[in-house]
């Protein structure tokens, strides 16, 4: 079975109302138009899904940061961004990043599971699945996640009945800068380098195509290079019976 992991959408749509002023969003539209407009292109995301198609992929891993400030208009294009995947016949696995909870109402009220309504966890050709939120409400200028008590017993729970999985979350394990790190994070490292069986880690946030296998049996992908100028990439991964395969796709030059 083969599935696409890709993060780090994020849709802007570019309008500005009077209640931004002032606020934090009003912060992230303005660095969207100063830095970041030019930096995510979404325009391209029909090939994305024709790429799909042609690979053979059945099932696509998304891991958050579907939009830029958590915006209605945002969300709606993310959800029609999803309706394509579902009109070409391939199934979504979703969490939030910290752009799709960007404001405290965001957050409060679950904009993401209003608007994009996630599928739950499933297993694929064996490979179990945990959706991890690890958002939380960040003041302006922190970007951080936060693996609490509860994610701790949610995690070690979903390790001990399976030998094979994969764990999506949008917080990379590493993470050297402050403000971007996943608060709790070394904990959530030690539980999955102990585990005996193979764990598939697939998280974006730092907007960079990377895999890499820090110990036996984890293996981490970094897919949030989707819709960066000039990338363009994601992760295919084939999962087999009991190993896998993976290469970068460019889907666009």
């Amino acid at each position: 079975m083969k599935i696409a992991h890709i993060s780090d959408l994020h849709f802007f749509s570019g309008k500005f109302f009077l209640s931004d002023l002032f606020s934090k969003k009003f912060l992230g539209k303005m660095n969207a138009f100063v830095r970041r407009k030019d930096h995510f292109i979404t325009n391209h995301l029909d090939r994305m899904v024709a790429s799909f198609i042609k690979e053979e992929v059945e099932a696509v891993i998304i891991s958050g940061d579907f939009t830029t400030t958590s915006d209605k208009a945002e969300f709606e294009m993310a959800k029609s961004f999803l309706d394509d995947l579902e009109t070409a016949g391939i199934t979504a696995f979703i969490v939030p990043g910290n752009h799709d909870v960007y404001t405290s109402k965001a957050c409060k009220e679950k904009f993401f599971y209003h608007y994009l309504s996630p599928k739950k966890a499933l297993s694929l050709n064996g490979w179990d699945m945990l959706l991890l939120d690890c958002t939380i409400d960040n003041p302006p200028f922190l970007a951080n996640g936060s693996f609490t008590k509860e994610h701790e017993e949610e995690v070690i729970t979903f390790l001990k009945n399976t030998k094979k999985c994969m764990i999506i979350n949008h917080f990379p394990l590493d993470e050297s800068q402050q403000k971007h790190k996943l608060l709790g994070g070394e904990t959530l490292k030690k539980i999955l380098f102990s585990h005996k069986g193979t764990i598939l880690y697939m998280h974006g946030h730092t907007h960079k195509t990377k895999y890499s296998n820090p110990c036996e049996p984890v293996h981490i992908f970094n897919s949030s290079e989707a819709t960066v100028k000039e990338q363009f990439k994601y992760h295919l991964i084939e999962l087999k019976e009991e190993t896998f395969s993976y290469k970068e796709v460019k889907y666009f030059q």
